[in-house]
């Protein structure tokens, strides 16, 4: 969270038979994960494909306020 990267800048690799996902945002962007956890654990339960990770919230701007 609130990393900055750079163009070219390796952040990590991929192997076969693992499921990783990256998301990218612009600054005025919030992304608020929302998805359901594990009874009695702080691991998130399996979701598959098309299924809601959390939504995108537009970030207040000083135009906005």
């Amino acid at each position: 969270q609130g990393t900055q990267v750079k163009k070219g800048r390796e952040m990590g690799s991929f192997m076969f038979g693992g499921s990783d996902f990256v998301m990218v945002f612009q600054k005025q962007v919030n992304f608020i994960l929302d998805s359901p956890k594990e009874a009695g654990s702080d691991l998130f339960k399996r979701l598959l494909m098309g299924e809601r990770y959390g939504k995108l919230v537009l970030a207040a701007t000083p135009k906005d306020r």
